[in-house]
């Protein structure tokens, strides 16, 4: 199978992960039994379409800590077949509300819209998918484990995997010192900002201008004349 066709792809692995659900269930005594081999596809999975940053297990968000997240898409596993085919049953809606947390304070926390995450129940026998839109918080009714519905996962999973969050260590990563960009950006930004102040009646530009220089020294101490600048 080509990596360039990933709908193909995609397809062909999700009668893979049915597999592995399916073995897992079975052999799975409680959910960290039947949660390690499927955070194992989806590692493998997200390497075969070479999609980034990778699974983090266990991470620890506001009132708690989600079992597995794969970049915009929060995944919450249930003790194997705990789920019930209807919503309405509180071991649903205990799982629901959890996903529902972990989706808004990943939202805070990464500083992404809430309406570009997503979460999903597993335990095995059923999905249960979960996003914010429009508004409102959108809970679809639990679906049979099966080759459509692995796929549905799959695709949401590739789908939210390809954008990067607004985070200290990825500003660091494109714009830190001596990076491409900011070695070519930053000089023709600081050349616009000069043009910009030397022209007549630009208060507004300046008191900002002066604002960001307050800020800026408040965070890193800098102070002008401690260190010589270039821009070249």
């Amino acid at each position: 199978m080509k990596k360039e066709n990933p709908e193909a792809l995609i397809a062909e692995k999700a009668e893979e992960l049915l597999g592995v659900i399916k073995e897992a269930l079975d052999k799975a005594n409680n959910e960290a039994e039947f949660r390690r081999p499927v955070d194992n596809f989806i590692e493998s999975f997200a390497k075969t379409l070479t999609l980034t940053p990778r699974l983090e297990s266990e991470r620890t968000l506001v009132g708690g800590r989600a079992d597995a997240v794969f970049n915009r898409l929060v995944i919450e596993y249930e003790p194997p077949r705990s789920l019930f085919p209807n919503n309405d049953r509180r071991t649903n809606q205990h799982a629901i509300g959890q996903v529902k947390g972990y989706i808004s304070s990943l939202s805070t926390r990464e500083r992404q819209a809430i309406d570009s995450l997503a979460g999903v129940v597993l335990d095995g026998a059923l999905f249960i998918f979960i996003r914010y839109h429009e508004g409102s918080w959108k809970v679809d009714e639990p679906v049979s484990v099966d080759a459509d519905s692995c796929e549905f996962f799959l695709k949401t999973l590739r789908s939210l995997a390809t954008e990067r969050s607004l985070t200290e260590s990825n500003l660091v990563k494109d714009f830190g010192e001596n990076r491409p960009f900011t070695t070519r950006c930053v000089p023709a930004l600081y050349r616009a900002l000069v043009s910009e102040l030397a022209r007549e009646g630009n208060n507004r530009t300046k008191a900002l201008y002066e604002q960001w220089v307050t800020m800026f020294q408040e965070v890193c101490n800098y102070q002008e004349g401690k260190k010589n600048w270039r821009f070249t």
